[in-house]
């Protein structure tokens, strides 16, 4: 991997690993300038890259007190579950209806933000 897209990710990550949300699309995108990959490939990378960025968050967290076990191990196995799901239905999406749906996800999620700040 280049040392950009290295050095994009690790902003990403502090950025996710302190927010904990939104860091999906600011990767594909990183990962698309970056890398000369299909959308799948960079998709399953992204996967791999949020689950370790959250898993390390949520071991700081449990370490200094500022997260519940229980809760923190529900959301845990739902991301998991959510996780393995939504990668098997990436793998079997065309390339384009991935990016329909990608660009569509942004624009809900900015317009909810915007509607609600």
């Amino acid at each position: 991997m280049p040392a950009s897209l290295w050095a994009a990710q690790f902003l990403i990550s502090v950025c996710g690993g302190t927010f904990g949300a939104g860091i999906g699309i600011p990767m594909l995108a990183a990962m698309a300038i970056f890398l000369p990959d299909t959308l799948q490939h960079a998709n399953a990378l992204k996967v791999l890259l949020a689950m370790l960025i959250n898993g390390v968050a949520a071991l700081h967290f449990l370490a200094v007190g500022a997260a519940h076990l229980p809760e923190a191990g529900l959301m845990a196995v739902a991301s998991v579950v959510g996780g393995y799901a939504g990668a098997r239905v990436a793998r079997r999406l065309p390339a384009t209806a991935m990016r329909v749906l990608v660009v569509a996800d942004a624009l809900l999620v900015a317009a909810r933000l915007f509607r609600s700040g």
